[in-house]
Formats: C-alpha cells, sequence, structure tokens
C-alpha cells in the first residue's frame, strides 16, 4: 500500500536530510504566513529539506531557498476532508522528520498524524490568535466540540508554541490540566530581514500613489477584517484635521463597506485602500504614524515591524501582543479598543503633542530577530540534531 501511495506522493529527492513538512492555510500575507516565510528560508539555508503544504494556490510570501511550495485548493466545502486527507497521505508518504502545523482547524491533523509517523518525527502546532475570539467563541454553538478537538490536537503533538506571553497564559486557563511544559513562547520575528525589502516594484507603486504627497501620513496594515477595527478607526479619522491622511496596506471582505463608510464620513480623499504586499517596510519608512484599531491579536507583526523602524504608534490595548510589543518602546500611546475618541486624542498627541512622539529616541529590546526565531523552531522540532 506504501509503495502505491509512493507512487503519487513521491519522496523529496534530497536523500538523507532532515525534511520538514508545513501546513498552513495560505501564503497570501500577515502575520503568520510571514512567520513561516521567514523560518523556513531560514531552515532551508542549513540544508533542511522544506515542504509547504497549503490549501489556496495564491502567494504573497515566497520563502527564499530550496522551498517547495504544494497547493491543494478547496472548490468546495465539501471537498475540504478529501484535501486534508491528501495532504495527510502526502506528509506521511514523505517520511518528515518533523511536521509544523498553523492555525485551527490545520491543527487537527495532528490527532491522525500522529500514531501514523515514525516515533521520532515532531509535530509542532503554532497558535497566532486570541482563541476565544476566534475557534473558541462562545457565540458559536459548536464551543464545546471545538475546545475537545483542540485538546486532542495538542495532546496529539510534542510541542505548543505560542507567539505572546498573554496568549501562552490564555492556552493555560482554557487548558489547565495540560503541561505547561509543552508550551513555549517564541514572537513573530522581525529583525534581521529589513535590508533587502526595498524592491524596485514596491518603489515603484509608492511613488506614484497620491498618498505620499499628503501633508501627514498615517498607515495601518493588516487584513480588511472585524478583528482590526478599522471602522473604529475611520470614525476616529473624522475626529481629526484634514491634513492627515491614511492609508490601509491590506485586503478582505470588508473592503466594501470600509469605502462605504468612508464616503459616509466624507473621508474618501483622506483614505486608501492599498493591495497588501510582502514588502510593507517601504510604506512604514515613509509614514509620520503607525497606526492600529485591533480589537484583538495574537500578537500583532505590523506593530512590531513599526518598532524595529523606530516609528511612532498608536495602538489599542487589545488581547494578546501589543502590550508586550510596546512596554519598553517610548514611542507609541496604548488606547481602549472600540473608542474612537480615545483613538483621535491619541493620535493628535502623537504628532502634535509637546513634544510629538517621533522626537523621542526607540528601544527594540523585545523584538526577535529571524535568527533567534529560526533557531528556537529548529532545537523545538529537533532539525540541527
Amino acid at each position: 500500500m506504501l509503495q502505491a501511495l509512493s507512487l503519487l506522493y513521491p519522496r523529496s529527492s534530497v536523500s538523507g536530510a532532515k525534511k520538514i513538512a508545513v501546513v498552513i492555510g495560505s501564503m497570501r500575507g500577515g502575520g503568520a504566513e510571514r512567520l513561516v516565510s521567514d523560518v523556513v528560508s531560514e531552515f532551508s539555508k542549513s540544508g533542511i529539506n522544506v515542504c509547504i503544504y497549503t490549501l489556496e494556490p495564491s502567494s504573497s510570501f515566497y520563502a527564499t531557498g530550496d522551498v517547495r511550495i504544494i497547493s491543494y485548493p478547496q472548490l468546495y466545502r465539501i471537498s475540504t476532508i478529501l484535501v486534508y486527507l491528501r495532504i495527510l497521505v502526502s506528509i506521511i508518504v514523505s517520511d518528515a522528520s518533523a511536521i509544523w502545523l498553523h492555525l485551527w482547524p490545520i491543527s487537527m491533523i495532528a490527532i491522525p498524524l500522529r500514531p501514523l509517523v515514525r516515533d521520532s518525527c515532531i509535530i509542532c502546532i503554532t497558535e497566532h490568535n486570541n482563541l476565544l475570539e476566534t475557534v473558541l467563541s462562545k457565540n458559536s454553538s459548536l464551543f464545546l466540540l471545538k475546545k475537545f478537538f483542540l485538546y486532542l490536537s495538542y495532546c496529539s503533538s510534542h510541542h505548543i508554541v505560542s507567539v505572546s506571553h498573554g496568549l501562552k497564559m490564555q492556552i493555560q486557563k482554557i487548558f489547565p490540566f495540560y503541561p505547561s511544559s509543552k508550551i513555549s513562547v517564541i514572537s513573530n520575528p522581525v529583525l534581521g530581514r529589513l535590508s533587502s525589502c526595498e524592491s524596485s516594484s514596491t518603489i515603484k507603486e509608492l511613488e506614484l500613489h497620491p498618498w505620499l504627497s499628503a501633508p501627514m501620513r498615517l498607515i495601518a496594515v493588516g487584513s480588511l477584517k472585524y478583528q482590526k477595527g478599522y471602522h473604529y478607526l475611520l470614525h476616529a479619522l473624522s475626529c481629526l484635521c484634514n491634513d492627515l491622511h491614511l492609508g490601509i496596506l491590506g485586503s478582505g471582505p470588508l473592503l466594501n463597506s470600509l469605502k462605504a463608510l468612508s464616503e459616509s464620513l466624507e473621508l474618501s480623499d483622506r483614505v486608501y485602500f492599498i493591495n497588501p504586499t510582502s514588502n510593507v517596510i517601504p510604506w512604514l519608512l515613509r509614514a509620520d504614524l503607525f497606526v492600529s484599531a485591533s480589537l484583538w491579536e495574537g500578537y500583532g507583526t505590523a506593530i512590531a515591524e513599526a518598532a524595529s523602524l523606530g516609528l511612532p504608534i498608536v495602538c489599542t490595548d487589545c488581547d494578546y501582543g501589543p502590550s508586550e510589543i510596546l512596554s519598553e518602546y517610548n514611542k507609541s500611546i496604548l488606547v481602549p479598543p472600540r473608542d474612537p475618541a480615545s483613538m483621535a486624542a491619541a493620535i493628535n498627541k502623537a504628532l502634535y503633542g509637546n513634544p510629538p512622539l517621533h522626537t523621542k529616541s526607540a528601544s527594540n529590546s523585545n523584538l526577535l530577530s529571524v535568527a533567534e526565531a529560526s533557531l528556537g523552531y529548529a532545537n523545538l522540532l529537533r532539525l540541527y540534531y
């Protein structure tokens, strides 16, 4: 049977090398996708054979080096089980040394994988978001069922990685009997990959964009979805002077409704919806202030990127991540979520206060480098020994 499967799902051509299988929903953009791209690129440089399995064919982030990306797109919801089955068989046949899973429900793959892979194969799940706001929302009729399968997924893995200390504490509170020794914190890296990020195509698009000629430039980065609180941010902007223009780097299901809201608030000439890019750094470097109105996070990679560049930041003190990132960063102001008035006041203070935030020196001691994060994951996955 295994020989027959090997014909359909050929093993890697790299003989004797450590092999890691990474499973993630897509590589379209976002903190999880950026983490995977950065870390597997480091693995590839070290001779690790990397294969990424995704559920969508589109990619915004491309890992460097010898990294394979195999997509199994879902045409219909009923095909989801078949897609997961194909990924499961591919991983088993590949004889991977380690398996790295991202986000629910992909993490459930750990349940059937654990008894089917060799004993030395390490399975690791990385949690990227506030579980009680996403997977285990109590508004869901399947709350208890999801909680059971999430716990079973954790028990089937060797390690759980949380991207923030707050998220780790939440996992421990939800599953008090799960061993805390199996939960590690490795925040998403932002240092060590800034030097080569200004591609010619990104610079050309940026130089032609009307946002660049605005008197004062605000920038926000993230998917256009409810979690990011953009509707609160637009209401805050409507309370501020006309010199402030906002660029939003992201795409998502709320694009049309956010455009309609900006029109109703008479902000159409001050708000720019910009197509997402893997190279956000050139946009950040040309902004006067980074803003985030998130209602919840797991970490907040875009906030960390802004801090790594010394950019003034106004963001919500949501669960989890921002307060950890900015605890020692004195060019930032934290405000309560869902509070446009406080957001507007903080933006005004950051730009026009005495002194304004941009005149202060910045400290980035809480930020992690790509090399440090990659080494942390490599040790958990036992890739170097």
